[in-house]
């Protein structure tokens, strides 16, 4: 079976062995400290309403280094017009990495992609591959997002990273005109920044 939720808050704190879906159709679901997990599971972050869907994934407890929180998630922005999150937050005493195992997507709609460092530590999201399906837009933002190389671990600084190379446009290198990026993403370095930093 899978977890379906509706609104409000719902928190997991323990690891979740189920191998179902699990939907998040409005509201927030947290996956939290250092097991809130459902490794197994594909998530799809559904906007129904006018407010925001979000999944969390809480590394802010003290010493908590991140785990493998979900299989994949897909973001769907299309029933509202404050898009579907994914929210992740560090610590200030251990860096920390959340994880989801295989692909990151943004299919309809508008969806966000944050990580929120504590000043005094790193914090990042690392997932096996990243898409963007026509019709879909997503803004990348944290606290220094990118500005600093994930083998840093520049305290105040987050990082997004995916195993596989996503789909860029354009085969320039940095400095010119031409460097590839992702068709209808766009970033900023702020934590709540709306892509304009």
């Amino acid at each position: 079976g899978g977890v379906t939720t509706y609104g409000g808050t719902v928190t997991f704190s323990g690891i979740n062995t189920y191998t179902g879906a699990t939907t998040v159709n409005s509201g927030i679901l947290a996956l939290g400290g250092a097991t809130g997990s459902a490794a197994n599971s594909d998530f799809a972050v559904n906007t129904t309403t006018s407010s925001s869907t979000t999944l969390q994934f809480n590394s802010t407890t003290s010493g908590n280094t991140g785990t493998t929180r979900a299989k994949s998630v897909t973001l769907n922005g299309s029933g509202g017009s404050n898009g579907a999150a994914l929210t992740v937050s560090g610590n200030a005493t251990a860096n920390s990495n959340d994880v989801i195992t295989n692909a990151l997507t943004a299919v309809e709609g508008y969806a966000i992609v944050g990580v929120s460092a504590n000043g005094a530590r790193n914090a990042q999201l690392s997932a096996g591959s990243f898409s963007r399906e026509a019709g879909s837009s997503v803004l990348f933002r944290g606290s220094n997002l990118g500005v600093n190389t994930i083998a840093s671990l520049t305290a105040g600084a987050a990082n997004i990273s995916f195993t596989n190379t996503p789909t860029l446009v354009g085969s320039g290198t940095a400095g010119q005109t031409t460097i590839g990026i992702i068709a209808g993403a766009y970033g900023d370095i702020t934590s709540g920044g709306d892509g304009k930093t």
